[in-house]
């Protein structure tokens, strides 16, 4: 988060800067090519969850993780029933989560 907004502000910055001196729109355009990149490069890698919830014979939809990262509830249709069931879990340790509810 604070990445995007220092690229954001460079590109502010920058911006500015170009109206200021009336660079031509190459320039203008390699920079701007310069700090996408540099935005969709600082991503961070993606980790597969435990088996406990990503149970590979089953559609799990729909994850939304709470602020901190630490809670998430999900749709999946690991249930005895018909349809999709709505799940919790949470971290109890770095890497690990605890059985859904």
């Amino acid at each position: 988060m604070v990445g995007i907004f220092v690229a954001f502000s460079i590109i502010f910055i920058f911006d500015t800067y170009l109206i200021f001196c009336k660079m031509n729109k190459a320039l203008n355009l390699i920079f701007y090519t310069l700090t996408i990149s540099c935005i969709a490069t600082a991503q961070v890698p993606k980790k597969r969850l435990p088996q406990n919830i990503n149970v590979p014979t089953y559609s799990h939809i729909f994850p939304s993780l709470s602020g901190d990262g630490n809670q998430m509830i999900y749709l999946t249709d690991y249930t005895n029933e018909d349809g999709f069931e709505t799940r919790y879990t949470y971290k109890t340790g770095a890497e690990v989560w605890a059985d859904p509810e």
